[in-house]
């Protein structure tokens, strides 16, 4: 009797532990998607700020585009993986023709043409893996949002968390 005990309470202490760890995977994707949601507005802002000084040959503060684009792109983004999940990519290329012959609609150019004719003859790939590669830190701020409203409460080994199956399996209630 006293082994069903004792088997009980290493069940309930890998349940806590799984627990705890479970908290800690919630707090490390919050802590990097964070500044993997913010890397879009940063790298858009620069590349805004940049454009705007030397082709309109007006200066605009980079901090007032980054701002904004925190402001319109984070939300948008938010509610597009809310929306989609894990299957943005797939839907967005559903349509998109993996064997575009590149000879019949662009000719092929070395260098930079080169590398942007694939991007011309298939557009919609190329913006659904930019989009996907901006949406890695809202994906993780979700991820972490939906893990941490669904977990048991700390510490709780009841049999919301497992415990009190455990409990019963043993045989010691």
């Amino acid at each position: 009797m006293d082994h069903g005990k004792n088997e009980a309470r290493c069940i309930v202490a890998a349940l806590k532990a799984r627990d705890q760890l479970l908290g800690l995977k919630v707090v490390a994707k919050a802590v990097l998607g964070l500044p993997a949601t913010l890397a879009g507005p940063a790298a858009l802002g620069t590349i805004f700020c940049y454009a705007a000084w030397s082709i309109l040959g007006v200066y605009v503060p980079w901090a007032v585009w980054f701002g904004g684009l925190v402001l319109v792109m984070t939300p948008l983004l938010i509610r597009l993986e809310v929306r989609m999940g894990e299957r943005y990519l797939s839907d967005a290329v559903r349509g998109a023709d993996p064997w575009v012959t590149l000879t019949t609609r662009l000719p092929l150019y070395a260098g930079m043409g080169g590398a942007l004719a694939p991007a011309l003859a298939n557009p919609r790939a190329v913006t659904a893996g930019v989009t996907e590669l901006l949406l890695t830190g809202p994906r993780l701020l979700v991820g972490a949002f939906r893990q941490w409203r669904f977990r048991p409460a700390a510490g709780e080994a009841g049999p919301a968390a497992g415990g009190g199956t455990a409990v019963r399996v043993a045989g010691t209630r």
